[in-house]
């Protein structure tokens, strides 16, 4: 004789024994993880002023409890993984954050685990004045407004200008 469990869902188990010692059935609880992914982004015109660090530093932390510290760098294409991270203590899921050390010349954002890192311009010695392309769209509009009227003006006279030359030609 032998004998066989059905299984259950988020455990295996162990069968030992035999007909005469009589089976024992042990089940062991797989404990269900998560994998955390993320990518850094820079915001700093390719690193316009030469101030992006080597890497960066993230803390991790399970509840608001500090876990480990993750360097992540160009040499991850700035991409880290963190696998077999449990998803429960006991009983209730783990809410999982993470902080990016502070990096000098940059304010830090977060969208869920990507880090997004925009560059403080005018805050360094040497600092790269960025112009803005022009967008057709200016702040002065009372210039804008007199080179109209000079142009609708213009137009009108011109159109004159023909119609009295017409007319004096017949």
């Amino acid at each position: 004789y032998t004998i066989e469990e059905v299984s259950v869902t988020g455990y295996t188990s162990y069968i030992t024994g035999s007909v005469s010692d009589g089976f024992t059935v042990t089940n062991s609880h797989i404990p269900e993880t998560i994998t955390i992914t993320g990518t850094k982004i820079w915001e700093d015109y390719n690193d316009l002023e030469n101030v992006r660090p080597d890497s960066i530093r993230i803390d991790l932390y399970a509840d608001g409890n500090y876990l480990e510290t993750i360097v992540v760098s160009s040499l991850d294409d700035w991409k880290y993984i963190i696998s077999d991270l449990p998803k429960y203590n006991n009983g209730s899921e783990i809410v999982y954050t993470i902080i990016e050390q502070s990096v000098e010349r940059y304010i830090t954002t977060y969208d869920g685990f990507d880090i997004i890192n925009t560059l403080e311009l005018g805050k360094g010695d040497g600092d790269i004045e960025v112009i803005p392309p022009q967008t057709g769209i200016y702040e002065n509009t009372s210039n804008n407004m007199i080179l109209y009227i000079v142009m609708v003006v213009s137009s009108i006279i011109i159109l004159l200008g023909r119609k009295i030359i017409l007319v004096n030609n017949k």
